[in-house]
């Protein structure tokens, strides 16, 4: 399984406009039932955000990258996003999910 972790900074008029093209992503996630797709994202300061991305195949990778809401929240990225995205492959050592809502 490939995981990776990405970081970056987002113009502060354009932090709204991007949460809402993240939430796209999961809405869409939520209604096409990926298989071998984890996908994470937070909000680690004002302007700030974490996405971490785990698909189990290639083809998983490029069913995720093929979504509308996905291709969506890439288009223009560049501005809305300040500092180049920080991208680093990470290794998984365990994971617990116990939905809280």
């Amino acid at each position: 399984m490939k995981s990776t972790q990405i970081s970056y900074s987002v113009n502060p008029e354009k932090t709204g406009e991007h949460i809402d093209l993240i939430r796209g992503v999961f809405e869409e996630l939520n209604r096409s039932h990926l298989t071998e797709v984890s996908y994470s994202c937070f909000q680690t300061g004002e302007h700030t955000f974490m996405h971490i991305a785990q698909f189990g195949s290639e083809a998983a990778h490029q069913a995720f990258t093929n979504l509308p809401s996905f291709k969506a929240f890439s288009k223009n990225s560049g501005d809305r996003i300040v500092n180049k995205p920080v991208s680093i492959d990470v290794k998984e050592i365990g994971d617990y999910k116990n939905r809280l809502a």
